[in-house]
């Protein structure tokens, strides 16, 4: 029997929500869909590559209102290309925002 132990801190889990980010520095939004979320870090997909380093402000949208938007800072580790002009960002999450400190025009 083959044994397998969980190496992740947190469970990853599958989404597909709507979300923008934007580029530390920058003050254009883009459109992404977040793909996979975990305690530490997210998935999006986009149509723009982004080079590992740079910060991120990410918002995701869920799709039930239920649940409120998750708003974070966030670091590139990885950009993979998926073809078609598409890309998959992996990012640490580095600051979960409290409602608190997001204001009008978030990320």
């Amino acid at each position: 029997m083959l044994a397998y132990e969980e190496k992740r801190g947190f469970i990853r889990m599958a989404v597909q929500c709507p979300a923008h980010y934007r580029l530390s520095g920058a003050s254009a939004t883009a459109p992404a869909v977040a793909e996979d979320l975990s305690g530490n870090g997210i998935a999006l997909l986009t149509e723009q590559a982004i080079t590992p380093g740079t910060g991120l402000r990410i918002e995701v949208l869920p799709a039930k209102s239920i649940t409120p938007p998750l708003a974070a800072e966030a670091r590139v580790v990885r950009c993979d290309p998926l073809g078609e002009g598409r890309y998959r960002i992996a990012c640490a999450l580095e600051r979960v925002l409290p409602e608190s400190e997001i204001g009008p025009g978030f990320p």
